[in-house]
């Protein structure tokens, strides 16, 4: 499916639509347990933000996470990586050109609402399942890390010779991707000290310290749920902080991380009007990313994922299963036919148009 199909109006509309829900804010203001610290702090055990559980400071600015407020589910504010989002920003995150596939490990995502990414939030990281998480941590940190290739796409340009600053930066970079928003100067120094451990084990140098670093990034709560812990509230109402911003519009878009872009116009708050939010959410759309999390919304909207599954009189001199195909792709083009014509609820429901084989 190419976003070609999408003409300037339905991305203006669908645009909209996205800046009018990821820019709102939260209702309500109390609160109900703790998130932080009283210093602050992270409470988990572990390490800078590891796996202690999705607690710790605000993003910039120095915000720290009231709890979640009346009316607003807490999965809300932490709503954990789907499967699939786990991939995705696995795979963007350290550059690589394909999926590492090691979700396929993880707990199957029941089905809530017939939406994955609703249902990733019902599932408990704990026990067994959290050790799944260890394991695939541990594979993507020696992929990365034993490759020379790799580790480079990882560390900025004109970085320091030196291990010890090299290295800084380097976590600098990868943690503000990591975490969707900039570490903090203790988060980084955390950090920068797991390095140092990693690289002097043996011949660890470089490659084994930021091994380490790896490891424990993709175990932290901050990269595994999508935490949101801005604190400025308006009457009854808390605002999402930019970083929060973007993080929501990518995984709704793209179903993975920001780019590097995004995070920059949520630095220099470019999206803190919705406005600006409108126009990245136009930006968003027109990569063909947004085509691939469109058509999956729409299939899971409408269940097309059991045409094949179901059991057929047999009367009717047709193979339920070899028709399934079929089926699918007549219902992903009228999807795209109806979105490039700017249509909605309406058109998916009443328009009187099918797609054939021939």
């Amino acid at each position: 499916m190419s976003t070609s199909v999408y003409s300037s109006s339905s991305l203006r509309g669908l645009a909209g639509t996205l800046a009018l829900v990821v820019a709102l804010p939260l209702s309500g203001a109390a609160c109900t347990g703790n998130i932080t610290g009283s210093d602050g702090t992270d409470t988990g055990a572990g390490g800078p933000g590891g796996p202690g559980g999705p607690n710790g400071p605000g993003g910039p600015g120095g915000d720290v996470g009231r709890d979640t407020p009346d009316g607003v589910g807490w999965a809300t504010r932490f709503p954990k990586l789907s499967n699939q989002q786990w991939e995705n920003t696995v795979r963007d995150l350290f550059y690589l050109d394909a999926a590492t596939g090691l979700s396929s490990s993880f707990l199957a995502e029941p089905a809530d609402g017939g939406y994955i990414n609703e249902a990733a939030s019902t599932i408990t990281i704990a026990g067994d399942f959290w050790t799944r998480y260890q394991v695939a941590a541990e594979a993507v940190a020696k992929l990365v890390s034993e490759s020379t290739t790799n580790l480079d796409k990882l560390t900025p340009a004109g970085a320091p010779s030196a291990l010890p600053d090299k290295a800084r930066v380097t976590i600098e970079k990868l943690g503000r991707r990591a975490y969707r928003r900039p570490l903090s100067t203790q988060e980084v120094d955390a950090y920068v000290t797991l390095f140092n451990m990693g690289a002097a084990i043996g011949s660890g140098g470089f490659s084994g310290g930021m091994n380490l670093v790896i490891q424990t990034l993709l175990q932290s709560p901050h990269f595994l749920y999508r935490v949101e812990s801005s604190a400025k509230a308006e009457g009854e109402r808390i605002w999402l902080s930019g970083f929060e911003v973007a993080t929501r519009l990518s995984y709704a878009v793209w179903n993975t991380m920001p780019s590097d872009a995004l995070l920059d116009a949520a630095a220099s708050g470019e999206l803190a009007k919705p406005t600006g939010v409108q126009t990245w959410a136009t930006t968003l759309l027109a990569d063909p990313r947004a085509a691939t999390s469109l058509r999956e919304f729409h299939e899971q909207t409408y269940h097309t994922g059991v045409y094949g599954t179901q059991s057929k009189d047999d009367r009717f001199a047709f193979d339920s299963a070899a028709l399934a195909p079929h089926l699918k792709a007549e219902s992903r083009l009228f999807f795209e036919e109806v979105i490039a014509e700017g249509g909605g609820i309406r058109a998916l429901l009443t328009k009187p148009v099918a797609f054939v084989n021939a």
